[in-house]
């Protein structure tokens, strides 16, 4: 590459969910582009933070091109601990993932921190672009897994079963995973078969404890099905794909799919909701898509509002194709063979980085070497300072507010200790 051109790349790096995991794709496309970086570290999320694909950290961002892998609702943390200064001549990326037809309102008002948006699947890629005037691109996730030879000792008690995975974290709201669904649809096919399990492995359950409670409930009055409630360092939660003989997912809505893609990539049949960014990848010939019918969001959770659009997966359907599965481990055989082929051709290192590069090869030759940054930055300056200055204000009332609950319950238990000795 031309000498200057290089990235700062900054996001979850260390991050164990599913924006951690994609920020370390991206980073390893970008490494196998010969395309010089330097990672800036970015921890604030509630997610536990021991990844170590990456280690090398710093705090400066040195060169032209800042790539941010942040989505809206963490750019005001981002803002703070990296000030306006990270922004300032630089051609700024973001990289976005969504899930709706609609983008927030309340989002898009971050758009204009940046010269253009990256995300990683066209369904998201509509929703974003209809949102704003700044050039939005799709640059698909790289999918790579390594298999090590580590057995834990949570898969002896898988020993001599047909194992159907399902994981998702209960951050990404339980609405959206449906969970519920996927052991509706196992129970179906497999109540009372000994030889069949579901293990169904989450985090971040303190998230909404009702939801928790109403899981287990469920799965816990059936000895074959098995629930992981608990972070997987790496290599075991890759080992746990490699021994599931079957990967389930009946979202109602992905960004782009990454669970799934990665079970493909390890050569899984897979059985998902046949809707969404998952079906770039997912086909008749690769996998196992559930029928759906389209349904309006029941209740806001998270930024998933109201009366939004999302899929209602047909949980009779999945339960058939389950144990479809079961039945012809010789047709689900061929099926993984391909989706593996499929994944591995479409979404290799090599690949996803040579798209990469293209891009910001384009984007040195369209701003004159980066020299033409400058002047733009300084007409959008005032902008990222006042977004902030409103993140600091906004976090400066948070403490406050805090403080004064405080006191003021501090007070009023005061005032009832007098009334009692009165």
């Amino acid at each position: 590459m031309r000498e200057g051109v290089a990235i700062n790349v900054s996001g979850y790096i260390t991050g164990e969910f599913g924006l951690g995991e994609a920020a370390r794709s991206v980073i390893r496309s970008i490494d196998a582009a010969g395309i010089p970086y330097l990672l800036n570290n970015f921890d604030s999320n509630p997610h536990r933070k021991k990844d170590t694909t990456f280690t090398t950290f710093s705090r400066e961002n040195p060169y032209p091109v800042n790539l941010i892998l942040v989505n809206p609702d963490g750019l005001d943390a981002f803002l703070l601990e990296y000030g306006s200064t990270y922004f300032e001549n630089k051609y700024n990326i973001a990289f976005w993932f969504w899930e709706l037809g609609d983008f927030p309102v309340e989002w898009q008002k971050y758009m204009a921190l940046f010269d253009e948006i990256w995300t990683g699947s066209l369904y998201s890629l509509d929703a974003i672009a209809y949102a704003t005037d700044r050039p939005v691109l799709r640059v698909p996730l790289s999918i790579h897994l390594t298999p090590k030879a580590i057995h834990p000792m949570f898969l002896q008690d898988l020993k001599d079963k047909f194992v159907f995975l399902s994981v998702f974290d209960f951050r990404s709201t339980f609405q959206r995973k449906n969970p519920d669904k996927v052991i509706d649809a196992f129970l179906t096919s497999f109540e009372n078969r000994e030889d069949a399990m579901l293990v169904l492995k989450y985090t971040n359950s303190d998230a909404n404890l009702t939801k928790k409670k109403m899981l287990d409930d469920r799965a816990g009055r059936h000895e074959n099905i098995y629930i992981m409630d608990d972070y997987l360092h790496r290599d075991a939660l890759v080992a746990l794909f490699q021994r599931a003989d079957c990967y389930v997912s009946l979202h109602a809505a992905e960004g782009f799919g990454l669970p799934i893609a990665e079970a493909m990539f390890l050569g899984k049949p897979v059985i998902a909701t046949g809707y969404s960014a998952n079906m770039e990848f997912m086909t008749v010939n690769n996998s196992f898509p559930v029928r759906f019918s389209l349904e309006l969001v029941g209740e806001t959770e998270g930024p998933y509002t109201k009366g939004n659009i999302w899929a209602k997966p047909d949980v009779a359907h999945c339960a058939e194709l389950m144990a479809f599965v079961y039945e012809n481990p010789s047709v689900a055989r061929k099926i993984g063979k391909r989706a593996r082929q499929d994944i591995t051709a479409l979404f290799s290192d090599q690949s996803i980085g040579a798209r990469i590069k293209k891009r910001i090869l384009r984007i040195d030759e369209i701003t004159n070497h980066f020299r033409s940054i400058a002047l733009e930055n300084r007409q959008r300056a005032r902008l990222i300072k006042a977004h902030a200055e409103i993140a600091r204000l906004a976090r400066d009332a948070d403490i406050l507010s805090r403080i004064f609950g405080r006191l003021l319950n501090t007070t009023i238990r005061w005032m009832r200790n007098i009334q009692k000795k009165l």
